[in-house]
């Protein structure tokens, strides 16, 4: 049996793609997929257009290999390890602590894409996945929450709220730290 080797030029079209999804990710953070362009990407990437539109040739399937390398390198937190927090209390604490601080190290691409991703459809497979995590997570933090009806009604509204990066980005505004938003965030749930 034959073992497959990779020759020196799988290689290389291997790297320039890595270049092209990295030029790519850099622009997102810094001017947003809406005004990212080809033209950018393959500047960046020090490639010609045609060669982006070979390894990528629909602005999907290039939105998707970024979303999925910046991904990969900025995981969301970890929803197993909230999940097997038994205290609802917390379980919304850390998981929010855990957010915040995710959102602070994220904020500059994670600004730039929520504010896209209404006006570029080629971003909806990658924005299902992101909304998909944020409904698994308020699940999560949802589970095992006891009280009356209005309560759980409350519970569920606020814990929408206190996991949204713009209100993360709102209790940053007004100064406070991520602990302090974590902390506040996570009262307003208890006492709702």
């Amino acid at each position: 049996m034959r073992h497959y080797h990779k020759t020196q030029r799988a290689q290389s079209e291997l790297k320039t793609r890595e270049r092209i999804v990295e030029a790519t990710v850099e622009l997102h953070g810094s001017v947003g997929p809406a005004k990212t362009t080809i033209s950018e990407i393959a500047k960046r990437a020090g490639v010609q257009r045609l060669t982006v539109y070979r390894h990528f040739p629909t602005e999907k399937a290039l939105f998707a290999a970024c979303s999925g390398h910046y991904m990969a390198q900025n995981p969301l937190p970890d929803l197993a390890e909230f999940a097997a927090m038994p205290d609802p209390g917390k379980r919304l604490k850390a998981a929010l602590n855990a957010l915040y601080a995710y959102f602070r190290r994220n904020q500059a691409m994670l600004a730039l894409v929520l504010r896209d991703a209404a006006t570029v459809p080629a971003m909806k497979s990658s924005m299902q996945a992101i909304e998909r995590f944020f409904r698994e997570l308020h699940a999560v933090l949802m589970a095992n929450r006891q009280g009356a009806r209005e309560k759980t009604k409350h519970a569920t509204a606020l814990i929408a709220l206190a996991i949204s990066f713009h209100t993360w980005q709102e209790l940053n505004k007004a100064g406070l730290s991520d602990e302090e938003a974590a902390s506040l965030m996570a009262q307003a749930v208890e006492r709702g």
